[in-house]
């Protein structure tokens, strides 16, 4: 699943970041990106829908949105890092690693940053101009050997507890599970990445406990589907 949002940029050179939810000119042709240990590049495809071309920045970081290039500390690199993209182009982004550093236990989750900016328009009134850029992130996931493809039967092995009027997710596995549609009681969320071996506050602390059982809820597997689950809560 893609995470989006926009950035605010003028000549005054101030940078505000706001979450939103959109669609920019670049596509990607995926929602994330798997490396299996030995691996040592991957590649993306971008292409513009767009009837204007944009200025594509792309990097690799831990997910944190306020990261930039410069402060990004992860084990890839993307080529080229920035390039001009214009209407209906089509771009392949190369992804590099040395995997250095990473546990040979579990998967290790990254984020790639695609940063679009538009080109300024000629028709606007001098002075202080304001341009609307989007940053999109997809998933990157290293793989050490042992650890395979996402399976059906691993999911199912999360358990749900209560804890302190709260609804508890186990992840005991050494994958990083991305939950999405949660649905608990009259409760509806977007859970995001329980990582591997840790536990995730699913559900916050209700009042009144709803006496409910079950908990639904849906997991991205590694082809970008989704897979629908059911499961107890004790």
């Amino acid at each position: 699943m893609l995470k989006s949002c926009y950035v605010f940029s003028s000549l005054l050179a101030l940078w505000l970041l706001v979450s939103a939810a959109g669609h920019g000119a670049v596509n990607v042709n995926v929602s994330r990106v798997i490396f299996n240990q030995g691996a040592t590049q991957a590649a993306v495809s971008l292409i513009n829908d767009g009837d204007y071309p944009v200025v594509v920045q792309a990097w690799v970081d831990n997910g944190d949105p306020r990261n930039t290039p410069d402060s990004a500390s992860a084990p890839f690199v993307v080529l080229p890092p920035v390039f001009r993209l214009n209407s209906a182009e089509s771009k392949l982004l190369r992804i590099l690693t040395h995997r250095a550093g990473l546990p040979g236990d579990r998967e290790s989750l990254f984020w790639l940053n695609i940063y679009q900016i538009p080109p300024e328009s000629r028709a606007e009134p001098a002075g202080e101009k304001l341009r609307l850029a989007l940053r999109t992130q997809l998933k990157v996931m290293w793989r050490p050997k042992g650890v395979g493809p996402l399976e059906r039967k691993t999911v199912e092995k999360i358990t749900f507890i209560r804890q302190a009027g709260s609804i508890i997710a186990i992840n005991d596995s050494p994958w990083n599970i991305s939950l999405i549609d949660v649905r608990y009681s009259k409760y509806s969320l977007h859970a995001g990445v329980i990582p591997a071996f840790s536990q995730t506050v699913l559900v916050p602390a209700m009042s009144p406990e709803p006496s409910q059982n079950t908990i639904n809820f849906s997991v991205i597997n590694d082809d970008g589907n989704t897979w629908e689950f059911t499961a107890s809560v004790k």
